[in-house]
């Protein structure tokens, strides 16, 4: 990956595959 896709990786693509399941988690609390 290269140029634009791979900027989008690194700024978004990344940061929500560690995000994602925190706040999945975390939801999935509130709404227990």
């Amino acid at each position: 990956m290269a140029g634009i896709e791979g900027d989008y990786y690194n700024v978004v693509g990344f940061p929500m595959s560690r995000v994602y399941p925190v706040l999945k988690e975390w939801l999935l609390e509130e709404t227990d």
